[in-house]
This record gives C-alpha cells, sequence and structure tokens, in this order.
C-alpha cells in the first residue's frame, strides 16, 4: 500500500490526531532539514492513557516537519514499567535516543518525576528544550483543524 493510501485508509484516526498528510516519496531529498525530536511527555497512568497522550505528542512534533521520537511507546511494549530494574532499563534507552536527538519537546502544565530526569538530562547534554502546556497544544491542534476544514 502506497503512503497515500495507507493515509487515506486512515479515515478518522487522521482527524483525531490532526494529522496532515506529508507527502514523503522524495524525503530523501530533504530529509536534513526534519530534526529529530525527543517527546518528553508524563508517562504515569494507565498504558492506555499513556499511549493517547504520546500519539498526541507525535503527531504535534510531526505536523510540524519534525520526526518525532518517543521512546515510551516502544520500550513499555516489552520492558515492565512496575519492574524497578526494567524501569531504570527503560528510562537508561530514553537517554540514549535522546542524545542522537536535536531538540527535546516537553509537554503538559506539570513535570512528572521522570520528565524532570529526562529533562535534566537534556540540559546537561546542551539540547534546545521547548515546552507546551496544554492550553497551547489545543490551540495549536484547533488551529491546525480549522485549516484542514478550510
Amino acid at each position: 500500500m502506497g503512503v497515500n493510501k495507507a493515509y487515506q485508509a486512515l479515515g478518522p484516526e487522521r482527524e483525531k490526531y490532526n494529522c496532515q498528510y506529508h507527502d514523503l516519496s522524495d524525503f530523501d531529498k530533504f530529509r536534513g532539514n526534519w530534526r529529530r525530536v525527543y517527546i518528553c511527555c508524563p508517562q504515569e497512568g494507565n498504558m492506555e492513557w499513556k499511549t493517547e497522550v504520546a500519539l498526541m505528542c507525535c503527531r504535534f512534533v510531526m505536523g510540524h516537519q519534525c520526526i518525532p521520537v518517543a521512546p515510551q511507546l516502544y520500550y513499555s511494549r516489552f520492558l515492565n514499567d512496575f519492574d524497578y530494574r526494567e524501569r531504570r532499563l527503560e528510562m537508561k534507552f530514553g537517554r540514549l535516543d535522546l542524545q542522537h536527538c536535536d531538540e527535546v519537546w516537553a509537554f503538559g502544565d506539570s513535570i512528572t518525576e521522570s520528565m524532570e530526569k529526562e529533562l535534566a538530562y537534556a540540559a546537561k547534554k546542551g539540547k534546545h528544550i521547548r515546552w507546551f502546556t496544554n492550553m497551547e497544544i489545543s490551540e495549536i491542534m484547533m488551529d491546525g483543524e480549522e485549516a484542514c476544514n478550510e
């Protein structure tokens, strides 16, 4: 299935995350313009809620022509967050991912313990950090939705 057909097949899902189609057929030509952005968002809570928040943040980042890096979406699939050793391993893997990113974007109105650790590590590594409050995210997502409906 081609990229455009896959996008069309998403149907209502693409609106749910304000997904705008970017023709990536010649991605190699302009790949250098896309920054890798590490997603720093609340990771506490149940798996379904945590996944929903991370997916929304990824769509937001992609909508700004950046490559989202969200380790909380995949490491928690095979590592147990409730096992102290595995949670530490998950955080360590996340820091390795963060090293390869150009920026860190933090989302939400408060900082959780895990976010605080990630942001401290990003600052130590000299990464550019941007912060988006829930209100800013809502406004930007609504503006994008209005633009899509025009």
